[in-house]
């Protein structure tokens, strides 16, 4: 595989499905790797097996909060 180190966002995903890590990047700080895609994944088997979603909210911001 081949990555970019310059990637063209930073700071993305669906709320409820983005790994912490993703979250809580920092510019300039540690960036986070492939591994975030088991997070997002595991979230989707969660769905699946209860129908229910992992991090409920009112809103976006409520469900990154507590997707944090």
């Amino acid at each position: 595989m081949f990555f970019d180190d310059d990637p063209l966002f930073k700071r993305c995903g669906t709320p409820g499905f983005v790994a912490p890590e993703v979250l809580n990047y920092k510019t300039g700080g540690e960036f986070y790797n492939e591994k975030c895609d088991i997070f997002s994944a595991g979230a989707i088997f969660y769905m699946l097996v209860t129908g229910n979603s992992p991090f409920r909210g009112e809103d976006a911001a409520a469900i990154l909060q507590k997707n944090k």
